[in-house]
């Protein structure tokens, strides 16, 4: 991202309006340890959750010079922990994959200015799977500026049954160099009841070449307690007919 010949959609939150080129497939994974805190019911029962994904992978293929398909999978691991009074009174693992993940993208302005629609359709193949049906929809959104810098932003919604999700994400990065950059980010969601989960992230990526990249990042809750940390890398395999 930001500039370099391989465009990735990780490791921040915001998807990038630019597509894989045709005859293309990129493959982008990486694992990350997240940690919530919540309150559960009013002051006396709180907990926590531990989350390491190993791996989470995005295969993503060109099929047009402005579209791509798109399949995502990943391998989750949870741990909660549920306390009364500073006492624990529960403690659960759970492990499994998630939902198969099919989408699409379409890159519908490729000027100073990028543009794109992303569409996934969640499959109720995961080992806890429920039978919601989830639709996760993004309007992205790319520019490039002068110096090095480079902005993009999504708003979205997400369609869980009956249930809308709507959400946000806007990216701010800078090239330190021909193989490095940076970037920093505020995301979150808003649910049609009103409940608003903001965060913030920050991250590194290495171009080692111009077709493999590594990323580290990292992320906290502004209204609720959340950290996490990520690594990972993105591969871009094929040549141009």
């Amino acid at each position: 991202m930001h500039g370099q010949k391989m465009i990735s959609d990780r490791p921040d939150q915001t998807e990038s309006a630019f597509t894989v080129p045709p005859n293309f497939v990129q493959l982008e994974c990486g694992t990350s340890v997240k940690w919530t805190e919540s309150v559960l019911s009013g002051s006396f029962l709180s907990g926590t959750e531990r989350e390491l994904v190993l791996p989470t992978a995005l295969i993503r293929v060109g099929v047009l010079p402005s579209l791509e398909l798109r399949v995502m999978h990943q391998l989750t691991q949870t741990q909660t922990q549920t306390q009364s009074n500073s006492a624990w009174v529960e403690n659960s693992h759970m492990s499994g994959t998630d939902d198969l993940e099919l989408g699409l993208k379409w890159q519908v302005l490729n000027k100073k200015t990028q543009m794109a629609l992303l569409s996934h359709i969640a499959v109720n193949t995961g080992t806890d799977s429920s039978e919601e049906w989830r639709i996760i929809n993004k309007w992205c959104i790319s520019h490039n500026l002068e110096g090095d810098w480079s902005i993009g932003y999504n708003l979205g919604f997400d369609l869980i049954d009956d249930l809308t999700i709507y959400t946000y994400a806007f990216s701010v990065g800078k090239a330190i160099d021909s193989k490095v950059s940076w970037y920093v980010e505020p995301y979150g969601t808003l649910d049609e009841n009103g409940l608003f989960y903001g965060n913030i992230d920050a991250g590194f990526m290495w171009l080692v070449n111009e077709r493999f990249q590594i990323d580290w990042s990292f992320g906290i809750g502004k209204k609720q307690r959340m950290n996490y940390s990520a690594m990972g890398f993105s591969w871009l395999i094929g040549e141009a007919k």
